[in-house]
């Protein structure tokens, strides 16, 4: 016991000397610092751009298809400024009909994006970077859900981030129940300026990026640190 409390001893005074101990490790970013640098890129913090917006952020937790928490826990929902004008007038229009939107992801940052695929990209579920970025990447791409006024989930196809032709955009094997929410969301979303894609019923880009993409913004760009 004793020789291993010397070794330890001596480790520790290793990383003091190579300043290497988390006392000189710099502080996170605060979320409004972080909200802050993202203005420079033109994209909002929608959870303060668009009041009555449920969230159910996956990534920050351990409830997505990795199983374990890829973005820091204060990182906000961040969308374009105009993407994010469209997501309100969505929700203003679902509203009028006793529903509202849950958020599962805003902008994502490269860094993840690349490791989904590396760890992932078999299934289709996420872009080959070498390809193409995915739009969550610049801000101009929301995953979201219709739910009640108080942010109970309804009836849909599949969960959030099922791989699988269950998850198609047309929702041609769910429920009657499921195709009708479906439907109300997609129509909504499209009419407010919003593209579907075949796969994710969930996934939206908006349409006015469709062929002009903004630039990729980086977790390092807004002084992120990612728990990957």
């Amino acid at each position: 016991m004793e020789r291993r409390k010397v070794i330890l001893w001596a480790a520790s005074a290793v990383l003091a000397s190579a300043g290497c101990t988390s006392s000189r490790l710099p502080p996170p970013p605060k979320r409004n610092e972080i909200t802050e640098r993202a203005q420079v890129f033109d994209l909002l913090d929608l959870e303060a751009f668009v009041p009555g917006l449920h969230y159910d952020l996956r990534y920050k937790t351990r409830n997505n298809v990795l199983g374990r928490p890829l973005y820091p826990t204060n990182m906000p929902c961040l969308l374009k400024r105009e993407t994010a004008m469209k997501v309100k007038r969505v929700h203003e229009i679902v509203a009028r009909r006793g529903f509202s939107l849950k958020i599962w992801d805003g902008w994502r940052p490269p860094e993840v994006q690349a490791l989904f695929h590396d760890e992932l990209g078999h299934t289709g579920l996420f872009l080959d970077p070498q390809i193409m970025w995915s739009r969550h990447c610049t801000g101009t791409a929301v995953d979201l859900t219709l739910v009640t006024e108080k942010g109970r989930y309804v009836e849909m196809p599949t969960d959030f981030d099922e791989a699988g032709s269950r998850a198609r955009y047309d929702g041609m094997q769910a429920s009657r129940t499921a195709r009708q929410n479906l439907a109300l969301l997609q129509h909504t979303m499209h009419d407010c300026g919003f593209l579907l894609i075949d796969t994710e019923w969930w996934h939206f880009d908006d349409a006015d990026y469709a062929y002009n993409q903004p630039r990729v913004v980086s977790a390092k760009d807004l002084g992120l640190v990612l728990p990957m």
